[in-house]
């Protein structure tokens, strides 16, 4: 795209009664994006502890979520701007979390 792009997204630290251990944490998080031809114009990337149903509010709709660089189904609502899917439980209760904008 040639500029830089600004990903407009705030991550809720709430948790949901199905999270694990009463409450899942973004360990770490960063954002950013790419020029390359084919790469996302910006991405939301952070670790998680724990497992559960992952909450943020996204201005804009996300084209694809990963979870350990797997592809994993969400679901967005464009009118409160809810995105939302479940972090699965792995061995060490961590899970590398990527929110992808094309």
């Amino acid at each position: 795209n040639g500029g830089g792009s600004v990903l407009s997204c705030s991550f809720s630290p709430g948790s949901s009664r199905s999270t694990a251990g009463g409450g899942g944490a973004a360990a770490d998080g960063s954002n950013g994006g790419s020029d390359a031809v084919g790469s996302p114009a910006a991405v939301a990337a952070m670790q998680m502890k724990g497992c559960g149903r992952f909450l943020a509010y996204c201005s804009a709709r996300p084209s694809r979520v990963l979870l350990n660089l797997t592809p994993h189904n969400f679901v967005y609502d464009e009118y409160t701007q809810r995105l939302e899917f479940e972090v699965p439980q792995t061995s060490d209760l961590i899970c590398e979390v990527e929110v992808l904008y094309h």
